[in-house]
């Protein structure tokens, strides 16, 4: 949901918005591939439980393309939009990111503003291995990784957005 507000810092189209909106709710359809010990794991993964955990962005653009296909919901550059925010949300500005170490030039928009609002609610919810953090704690650490692991213009909106 936040990912679908803070895009409209960028004036989409509505249709856009909407297609912000669908990639959000399945940015992480893909875990449906990863095993469950993994993904409730308490403590940190190991090296190789993490190289699968990786593997869901992939796991995830394959699973919906084999889904949309069939489906007249969207033309082919809508579906692609979908797609890239699932595949390309754990991407990083500074080249740090997976599943292909894409650089900012090469990250789509709308990824990394998803990435931004995924961070903030993987830092704020309690998981398995640790408890939530709280949102003030969260911001910090969105505006301290920026250039790093987030996009400054996403971070802005993110951060007005919740001010």
């Amino acid at each position: 949901m936040c990912c679908k507000y803070c895009s409209r810092a960028w004036s989409p189209p509505p249709r856009d918005l909407q297609l912000i909106h669908l990639g959000g709710l399945l940015h992480d359809i893909g875990k449906l591939g990863i095993p469950d010990y993994i993904l409730s794991k308490d403590g940190a993964l190991t090296e190789i439980e993490f190289c699968l955990m990786k593997q869901h962005p992939v796991i995830g653009e394959a699973l919906l393309e084999g889904v949309y296909q069939y489906l007249p919901l969207a033309n082919d550059n809508e579906k692609e939009k979908v797609f890239e925010i699932v595949l390309y949300h754990h991407e990083r500005p500074d080249g740090k990111g997976y599943p292909r170490g894409l650089s900012v030039a090469q990250i789509p928009t709308w990824a990394m503003i998803m990435s931004v609002a995924d961070a903030f609610d993987a830092m704020t919810t309690n998981r398995s291995y640790r408890q939530a953090m709280s949102q003030k704690q969260a911001m910090n650490i969105l505006v301290r990784e920026v250039g790093a692991q987030f996009w400054g213009p996403a971070v802005s909106a993110f951060v007005s957005l919740m001010c």
